[in-house]
Order: structure tokens, then sequence, then C-alpha cells
């Protein structure tokens, strides 16, 4: 598979961080896994400890979102949404779905286990993102992000959402520090 995203260099991967100190607790890690963000890019999406689960179908993924807490919000007929071009200053106040399941909104940010998870839903697939909003330098990761991502896999594994999990989405991006594209460094 081509990817869209080279491998990055172990210098790279390590640049912000202590290597001696991320590497065990990345190496201790089943689900979640490091995604840089973009480097030297006008876009700073900063990184993130991030998971991909499957689903089959609506009811599939509704009882995924259950397994682990989130109840979903059903979009009523006549709901307003953002589906449709409306003004800049208002469409944060709408809720947008899910482009396969036009009756759900999309999570984004989401209380999960207690702490602010960023979920978001793609074709066959969704992300769990552990976004700590309250940081000064959100877009660093500290071992206190690590050890809250050991956590939520404890909750995960609890919930059976674990058997979900998948490397959809990751494949095509070396950005994504995990074991598919990493073995030699996290095994």
């Amino acid at each position: 598979m081509t990817l869209l995203f080279p491998k990055l260099d172990v210098s790279i991967i390590f640049d912000k961080y202590d290597k001696e100190i991320f590497l065990p607790k990345l190496k201790n890690l089943k689900y979640f896994c490091l995604l840089r963000g973009r480097l030297n890019s006008h876009i700073e999406d900063g990184d993130q400890l991030i998971a991909h689960f499957t689903f089959i179908d609506r009811l599939d993924l509704l009882d995924k979102f259950r397994s682990i807490g989130f109840e979903p919000h059903i979009l009523e007929n006549g709901e307003p949404r953002f589906d449709k071009p409306i003004p800049a200053d208002i469409a944060d106040k709408f809720p947008t779905p899910i482009k396969q399941f036009p009756d759900i909104a999309q999570p984004y940010v989401q209380k999960l286990f207690g702490y602010d998870t960023f979920i978001i839903v793609y074709e066959n697939y969704f992300s769990l993102s552990i976004c700590d909003k309250t940081k000064k330098n959100w877009h660093y990761l500290t071992e206190k992000d690590l050890e809250l991502a050991k956590q939520f896999e404890v909750k995960i594994e609890e919930s059976g959402l674990g058997s979900a999990s998948t490397y959809e989405g990751q494949t095509q991006y070396g950005r994504y520090i995990n074991r598919y594209h990493y073995p030699e460094l996290l095994n």
C-alpha cells in the first residue's frame, strides 16, 4: 500500500519527548497509538493518542458507543443541523450529521470515563482520542496523557470494545506511530 504520508525517523518521532520515558509507555498501550501532528505545516493539529474501532452498521455503532457509556445524539426530524451552508457565527450551535447515518450527530468532544474525548465517525470505523483541553500546551502530550490512555484501555477491555480495534484509517499515514508502521520500535 502506498503511503500518503511517509514514515517518520525515530529522531523526529521523539523530537519533543524524552524517548526513555515515552517509548516504554507507548509500548505498553494496546489500542491507543501516537499520532504525530503535521510537522512544518500551516496546520498545527498537535500530537494525540488515538484509537480506532470498527463497526458493521448503525446498530453496531450505537451498541459500541453505549458499551463505553456514550449516548449519541439522535437527531429529530426538523431539528436544525449543520448539513447545509449556514452563517459561520452560528455553525457551532448545530449538530453535524454522520454522513452514512444522517439521524445521528457526529459526537466530536464528549466526556468518556470523566475525561474529554474527541470521537469522530468515519465510513466503517470511529476514532477516540484523548483531548485534555485544560493543558496550556494542548498540542504536546504528557506522561499524564499516556497514563490516561492506559486507564481508558482498561475501560475498553471491560466494555468488550477492544475486539473491534483496527488499524483502519491508519495504514496510509506514517505519522501514526503504531505496531503496523513501527513494529521494530513498539514490539
